[in-house]
């Protein structure tokens, strides 16, 4: 009786329940250092995006890493050098809990892989240690992602900070290599750079109803997993023997010097080298090699290496007979037929990811991609072009591992490559074609823009892209009911090679002036053109989060455009046509935008500069806009927007550099960057100066001046960063005054007036139908009926030949403007306002985007680069942006025109 009044007591009961309770919390420590998966798993439940991540702190030296022994299992640290691999310590997962992109503000977990899933806990909410905890659903475990620049979605390779549910934040105390801590209440000015990190996105997986969608961006984006490989002979063994002999092993592909192609191995027996590719898949696909460094140490130019083809089990390239034949696939790695010779274009020095290369066999032979790549691959060459050729190659290094105690692997794939590749083979819906298809076109232009690949950004990810007529049309198939979020995207030329094109040429370019066009624009869905225009509406929805609506009325606003005027329909090249009034200003505000990114693409060598140049320019005018309420009479210079003010010009480029993590340490940097700003603002004022009786005139004598600024200004920019001229230099062979004098005897390269009549033409023949049936786009060619009326209409003809082209295009009956349609539904699209698409978009690559077919802007000074970005050259400068990409090539100028006439006139460096 006594036990069972004890046990009915209400002190009992209370005793037993604080027992309990302790009990669950002994239990909970206990068990913090076991087996987390289910609970890691529950990102996969909760339909949530999934990253792998890494943080490299400040310093650019140590990562974020898990320090077994702490009393609640794993305690965060920032001692490890390296990324050892996809479950080790450096590396994590992190599940997005807002959906969608990843951007400023959003909250996130942390789980660490290493430890089955378990993760990452603030205790206390912050002010002490990050330990792992087991439940993702904690406060604890909640961190908040933020974006060094403010707002906007948060890319790969971008410098972050990470803020606990209590407002502390996480620093590497010392800036790296030791204790780490959520113990730091604001980031300021003297110790900002604890709390900073670079965050490395390995890969992204995307939830759907059936599982996750893998989309891996260490080797440029969206994979998949192909069919098994057939091989006619096995070489593992000897494909391993680059770990027994110690050396450095890359993973590399190469880009042809068109840059639409990638070498690549055509199937057979044995295997051959070929040009056909235009995408590199991804590790163990046909257009990656690994490639060891027969000489160890870093890689430089007159280094002997081995190349070996990963997916025929590691079987070694081979040119026959040493040379003047095909290259094939050989067992053999010390046959010395298989020992290639690589030179770097430019002379010796250290070859790095983006550099121009030539590889040259044991007899002296040098590979070479027949017509600049798109078929064959022979070893014959007997010299090198030394300028762009069949023989010059992009290299492009996925990792790197260093011989030591086994292989210690460096992922350079992870931050920013060269190349841009062709969209994601995954998911690939079958073509939509028949009853009840939906397809929408329209038009892409500056002036319009030829054999460039348009395609839908989307989320969920689509496979969804065409090519650009000669009138810069473009139609795309929608094969799902429904896209959720999503802008179209032109993919540009790369900055590499001959400026000026060939007729009919299937780079990217522009239809006046045949200069391959390499600025990344965009739109949002269901806009009838894609233009730079667009482009300004699109970053600034993404970016500054207004509606199309809200956007459309600051880009107007600050470009003083009619208010009636809609960006998203508006075509400038046929309103010139029928000379509008309103098209005159258009189109020189056009130029005038694009002529401050082309100038920052030679200004800063990083692939995603063009994005960062079209943001800085949004948030100055959404500035300029926010301002036009103020009582004052006039504006303050930090509301203004000028594209014609140097002050303005130059603020805008170190904003810019600013917000890709670049800091100008010295005046001498300054100077660079205000020379340019200065010479781009001056230019700019002989845009607006162009005139004409027509709207044919003003657009030739537009052409005029973008030919001498795309080309010889832009290479001036080039050898100012690189420390071939002086600012003094560069002022004096850039004034209005010469580069006016080199407009004149500037001859555009196509007759506009009959250009603009067939494009004219085209458009009332297409009668707003969407077409039934068409071929299967291209994307290495234009197609001869597209070249027939490229002859017809832009070389200037006979009305016959005009006509025929046109003939030929009726047959498809494309339209121009935008159709979003069924036959029997109407379609479904929503733009989405605001909300930016996933990482990286439809273009895979690391979520930097890998616009640009071959890689970032030229200079040939590796003095001052911030890994893969080089910001000006010979100067210091603070801050890291990027590990191991950017491209490097040389400018290049353009040829005189097919009648003979001088094009381009060289501009001469002024004493």
């Amino acid at each position: 009786m006594v036990g069972q009044a004890r046990l009915g007591s209400k002190a009992y009961l209370l005793q037993l329940l604080a027992a309990l309770v302790w009990a669950c919390l002994v239990i909970r420590v206990v068990s913090a250092t076991d087996d987390c998966t289910t609970d890691h798993g529950n990102g996969r439940e909760r339909k949530l995006p999934k990253y792998t991540v890494s943080f490299l702190t400040h310093d650019g030296q140590f990562y974020l890493a898990a320090e077994e022994g702490a009393p609640t299992g794993y305690k965060l640290v920032a001692t490890s050098s390296v990324i050892h691999g996809t479950r080790e310590s450096e590396t994590f997962t992190m599940f997005d809990l807002n959906g969608g992109a990843l951007n400023s503000d959003d909250d996130v977990n942390l789980a660490l892989v290493s430890a089955s899933g378990c993760y990452w806990q603030a205790e206390n909410g912050g002010n002490g240690d990050i330990v792992t905890s087991k439940d993702y659903d904690a406060p604890y475990e909640i961190f908040r992602i933020v974006r060094q620049g403010g707002d906007g979605e948060i890319k790969n390779g971008d410098k972050v900070y990470l803020k606990t549910n209590k407002g502390y934040f996480v620093m590497a105390h010392g800036h790296g290599g030791g204790q780490v801590t959520a113990s730091r209440e604001e980031v300021t000015e003297e110790h900002d750079e604890e709390e900073q990190f670079t965050l490395v996105i390995h890969s992204i997986e995307w939830p759907n109803d059936s599982g996750y969608l893998s989309y891996e961006f260490g080797f440029y984006g969206v994979t998949y997993t192909p069919p098994p490989a057939t091989t006619t002979a096995e070489c593992a063994s000897d494909y391993e023997n680059g770990k027994y002999r110690a050396v450095p092993k890359y993973t590399v592909s190469f880009i042809t010097d068109d840059g639409q192609h990638y070498l690549a191995a055509e199937d057979g027996n044995p295997y051959k080298m070929v040009a056909t590719s235009p995408v590199a898949y991804g590790a163990g696909e046909p257009e990656t090699f690994t490639m060891f460094d027969l000489n160890g140490g870093t890689l430089n130019s007159d280094d002997d290496v081995n190349l070996a083809l990963v997916p025929v089990s590691g079987c070694y390239w081979q040119a026959e007979n040493g040379g003047n034949g095909d290259i094939v696939s050989s067992k053999e790695y010390t046959d010395p037929h298989e020992i290639f010779h690589i030179a770097r274009q430019g002379g010796d020095g250290e070859i790095k990811d983006g550099d121009k290369v030539y590889l040259k066999t044991n007899k002296g032979y040098f590979v070479m991609a027949h017509g600049r790549g798109g078929g064959q691959v022979t070893a014959k060459g007997d010299d090198a072009s030394f300028g762009g050729g069949e023989d010059q190659f992009t290299l492009v290094i996925h990792s790197v591992e260093w011989p030591d105690s086994g292989y210690l692997s460096y992922e350079f794939g992870f931050y920013e490559p060269s190349p841009s590749p062709a969209p994601a083979p995954a998911p690939a819906p079958a073509e939509g074609t028949g009853s009840g298809a939906r397809r929408f076109g329209g038009v892409a232009y500056d002036p319009y823009l030829v054999s460039c690949r348009v395609f839908v950004d989307a989320f969920p990810p689509v496979d969804l892209s065409d090519i650009t007529n000669a009138y810069g049309a473009y139609i795309i198939n929608l094969n799902g009911n429904e896209i959720e979020v999503g802008k179209l995207k032109l993919q540009p030329a790369a900055q590499s090679g001959e400026a000026q094109v060939q007729e009919g040429s299937s780079i990217c370019h522009d239809s006046i002036t045949k200069l391959r066009f390499t600025v990344p624009l965009e739109a949002p869905v269901g806009s009838e053109v894609v233009s730079p225009l667009t482009s300004l509406v699109s970053h600034m929805m993404t970016g500054d989060s207004r509606t199309a609506a809200e956007a459309q009325t600051i880009v107007k606003y600050a470009l003083m455009f009619d208010d009636q005027l809609d960006l998203l329909t508006y075509d400038t090249m046929d309103a010139l046509y029928r000379d509008e009034a309103s098209a005159y200003n258009v189109l020189k505000k056009t130029s005038q935008v694009l002529n401050i990114v082309n100038q920052c693409q030679a200004l800063f060598t990083s692939s995603s500069v063009a994005e960062a140049m079209f943001l800085s320019l949004t948030k100055a005018m959404s500035r300029h806009y926010d301002s036009r309420s103020t009582q004052r009479g006039l504006l303050q210079a930090t509301d203004l927007f000028d594209l014609t003010s140097p002050s303005f010009v130059s603020n805008l480029y170190k904003d810019t550099a600013t917000d890709m993590g670049l800091a100008a340490d010295g005046a001498a940097a300054e100077a660079m960057i205000e020379a340019v700003g200065t010479s781009v603002a001056s230019l700019n004022n002989v845009i607006s100066e162009a005139s004409g009786s027509a709207g044919t005139d003003i657009l030739k004598e537009v052409a005029k001046v973008d030919i001498i600024l795309q080309t010889e200004v832009k290479s001036q920019v080039t050898k100012l960063v690189s420390g071939t001229i002086d600012v003094d230099l560069f002022k004096d062979s850039t004034t209005a005054q010469v580069v006016t004098s080199k407009v004149a005897e500037t001859i555009v390269p196509v007759n506009v007036e009959e250009y603009l009549e067939a494009s004219h033409a085209y458009i009332e023949s297409s009668g707003g139908e969407v077409p039934d049936q068409r071929a299967a786009p291209e994307s290495s060619s234009s197609g001869d009926d597209q070249t027939g009326v490229i002859a017809g209409a832009v070389g200037g003809l006979s009305a016959g030949l005009i006509v025929a082209g046109l003939l030929l295009y009726r047959r498809s009956k494309r339209r121009r403007r935008q159709v979003v349609m069924t036959e029997q539904n109407p379609m479904k699209v929503r733009s989405h306002e605001g909300v930016a698409g996933r990482p990286g978009g439809a273009c895979p690559g690391p979520l930097k985007c890998c616009w640009g077919d071959g890689g970032g802007s030229s200079t040939t000074s590796t003095v001052g680069s911030l890994g893969g970005n080089q910001l000006l050259s010979g100067i210091s400068y603070t801050g890291e942006y990027g590990h191991g990409g950017g491209a490097s090539s040389s400018a290049a100028g353009a040829g005189p025109s097919s009648s003979g006439q001088k094009v381009i006139v060289s501009l001469e460096d002024v004493e």
